[in-house]
Order: structure tokens, then C-alpha cells, then sequence
């Protein structure tokens, strides 16, 4: 045994080679416990795997990956974020948020926002010039599991007013990333000269949303459990495309025992505006995912996969920077990964229910919590209008 070395403290800010040696190197930068020895120039560690994969998917309940992947051949999805009876409540105190977002302007918050201001909807942000908004305008609604659209603002207004009318996209996201022919040219802290009287923004629902409820339910999300930030990986599931904005979905990735499977996949679902459900849990292999890229995310940061969990796969925000990059247009700004805009919006008020009956022994909504509506009230049963599971009835949640 003998203390982390001295490469180890010159990388110890982001997990490198797996979530083994990132609490490898958290260790060594104390100096404070021994660890394992730093391993000979030459061996290789033993690839990544998960014991008994199988034996978990059996316990687990049926992936919803097959009905995802046919609704999204058949082009049956055109939706926003919002569901019929949203409302923006005046009497719900927003300081919070807006506090936040000053942050950010200032510059004294330049990191990624899982975790922060909770109980505020967080959003992804694309901004492009107004020749290309329509196309990805209809690009985001049909591909509504990983584009669930928030906000779109006027040619050169840079304020959602909508979710923020107090914001300003050009200063209020911790880090940008900046675009030029469909690759990464640089990330920047403020975008204002960039933008002109064009620019058109986007503001897409996240998944960072509800990882406060499923931390409040004790199924705290692995990444905020370890302080870093979501793993997110490219699939091979083709977008919807429309125009030149094409590429593959990117899922983001949380890991639960099988039993816990179910409730994670009910309460995630309750946000179709932030990603909803996930849409696969089992084979990162059945995503054209590498059991050993679980280690090396393609963005975020790799966290611990504990014996007797299975990876849960959503999809996620950073989809439309896949299709950014196909499409190479001279100029797209996006938020960089895990560094979101906050919103004054409420999680509560995008939050929806299920309510047709019938369906409490489908794998995505066992041990769902009858809210008992009554005629109505706003539980009460609407039209179908979201594909988070075969398709069900919603209606907001009951108002303390």
C-alpha cells in the first residue's frame, strides 16, 4: 500500500478511466488514506464489465426500448414540452432561480448546475441564425423524447421570456460551447458578441430537473451521490431528421438495482417536459453502447457501477449538439454538458400524472400512486398526447 502519485494529483478534477480511479485519485489528493498501488507502465486493468448482466435484466422489468425506437420510425411524435393545463403560478416566489442565473452573469458560477437551484426546471440552450430556426424548430418537435422545447425567442431577442423575463441567454448559462462547422471551436463564459440580430434561442426541457425528487425518494442519482456530472453517451438510434439536422440520440445514464427499476421509470415519467421515462435499462450493447465506454463517456463523467445494478439510459439535451455537428453550420452556440439554464418555471408546474386506468401493470407505471382525481379537478383524465410509455392519459398535479 503507499499513498496516490504524483500523476494521479496533476488529474485528479475529472475521472479519468473509470469511477475506480476517480475515488482513487479523490484520495490521493487529500493525502489522507492509503490506496492501492499506481499500476506498471504496460499492465492493462481488466475491461469493465457487469457480473450476472443477464440474470438483472430478468429481474428488471421490460425495457421500453422497443416502443421508443417504433414510435420514433413511424413519426408519431410532434409535441412540446408542455401539457394542455400548464400554468405559470403567480404566487410561487422565483428569487431563487433568478439569483442563480446572476450568478452565472457574474461569472462567480462557472461550473455544471446538477444539483443547483432545485425545484427550478433546468434547460439545454442551442442558438443559430434565424435561415435555419424552422428546420430546427421542427427538428426539436419531432424528436420531442430528447428536444422537449421550452422556449423559443425572437430574431436577436436573447430573453425567454416565457420561462425568465428577467434572463438574458447571452450571460446566464455557466459555459458555452461554440460551434463552427459542426465542430467544437471553443467554450466561452459569455456570448454576447457573438450574438446579433438573427440569433434565434432555444431552451430544451433536462433531466437535471427531477434529480431532486428521485434523491428526495432515497434513489439519489449516481453523479450527485460522487459530485460530478451526468455521464452521457452517443447511441446508434437515428433523430427524426428534418433539413440538414440529422444524427443519432445521446442518452444520459443513471444506475439502479432491478427492484428500484420501476419506480425510478414512474417518476421520471411524470416529466415528459424534462425528458420523461428513460427509454432503455439493461445492454448498453442494445443502444450500440460498449460495456467499456460506460467508463469513458463521450461527454460528462464516468461514475461507479455497483455489483448488482443495471445501467438506466434517458434521453438527453445534448442530442441536438449530434445533429449540430452533422448539419456544420458556420456558427451554433449551445450550452456546454451538465452547464444548464435555469429557469423560473417550477418542476411542480410542468409535472404531469397518469390517469387512464387499466394500465397499473405496465412496466413503467407499477406501484403508480392513484392521485384519485375527481371531474374536474386538474387530475382529472385528458387525451393522450405524450410517448413516455404506450400511450396514457395526463393531467398536473394536485396543487397544495
Amino acid at each position: 500500500m503507499s499513498y496516490a502519485c504524483i500523476s494521479d494529483l496533476a488529474h485528479a478534477d475529472r475521472p479519468k478511466g473509470g469511477a475506480g480511479a476517480f475515488w482513487r485519485r479523490k484520495a490521493g489528493r487529500r493525502l489522507t488514506a492509503p490506496v492501492e498501488e499506481c499500476p506498471s507502465p504496460g499492465i492493462e486493468e481488466e475491461p469493465f464489465k457487469i457480473v450476472g448482466l443477464q440474470d438483472l435484466v430478468n429481474q428488471a422489468p421490460p425495457s421500453p426500448l422497443e416502443h421508443y425506437i417504433e414510435a420514433t420510425r413511424e413519426g408519431r411524435q410532434l409535441r412540446t414540452g408542455y401539457s394542455a393545463l400548464y400554468q405559470f403560478l403567480p404566487e410561487v416566489d422565483r428569487s431563487a432561480a433568478s439569483e442563480f442565473r446572476q450568478l452565472c452573469r457574474s461569472e462567480q458560477h462557472v461550473s455544471q448546475t446538477s444539483g443547483f437551484a432545485p425545484g427550478f426546471v433546468q434547460a439545454n440552450f442551442v442558438a443559430l441564425a434565424k435561415e435555419y430556426a424552422f428546420d430546427f424548430l421542427s427538428f426539436v418537435l419531432r424528436n420531442p423524447k430528447a428536444c422537449p422545447l421550452l422556449a423559443v425567442t425572437d430574431p436577436g431577442d436573447p430573453c425567454p421570456s416565457n420561462v425568465a423575463r428577467d434572463a438574458d441567454l447571452r450571460t446566464d448559462i455557466p459555459k458555452y460551447r461554440v460551434y463552427r462547422h459542426g465542430e467544437v471551436a471553443e467554450e466561452l463564459t459569455n456570448i454576447t458578441a457573438l450574438w446579433d440580430n438573427g440569433m434565434v434561442g432555444f431552451l430544451l426541457g433536462c433531466s437535471f430537473s427531477w434529480e431532486h425528487v428521485l434523491k428526495e425518494e432515497g434513489l439519489c442519482p449516481r453523479q450527485i451521490e460522487q459530485g460530478t456530472n451526468v455521464p452521457m453517451f452517443r447511441t446508434n438510434l437515428p433523430n427524426t431528421s428534418v433539413g440538414p439536422f440529422k444524427g443519432t440520440n445521446v442518452v444520459s445514464m443513471r444506475p439502479y438495482i432491478p427492484e428500484n427499476i420501476a419506480a425510478v421509470a414512474e417518476i421520471t415519467a411524470g416529466y415528459p417536459g424534462a425528458h420523461g421515462g428513460p427509454i432503455h435499462w439493461g445492454d448498453p450493447a442494445d443502444l450500440g453502447i460498449s460495456m467499456e465506454s460506460l467508463e469513458k463517456p463521450d461527454w460528462g463523467d464516468a461514475v461507479e457501477v455497483r455489483q448488482g445494478e443495471l445501467p438506466v439510459f434517458w434521453a438527453c439535451g445534448v442530442t441536438p449538439q449530434s445533429a449540430i455537428q452533422d448539419a456544420k453550420l458556420p456558427l451554433v452556440v449551445t450550452h456546454a454538458p451538465g452547464h444548464m439554464f435555469i429557469c423560473d418555471v417550477q418542476d411542480q408546474e410542468l409535472k404531469v400524472v397518469v390517469s387512464r386506468p387499466g394500465l397499473a401493470e405496465h412496466p413503467l407505471l407499477k406501484n403508480q400512486r392513484d392521485p384519485s382525481p375527481t371531474p374536474g379537478s386538474r387530475n382529472a383524465s385528458r387525451s393522450p398526447s405524450h410517448e413516455d410509455t404506450p400511450e396514457f392519459s395526463i393531467g398536473p398535479p394536485e396543487q397544495a
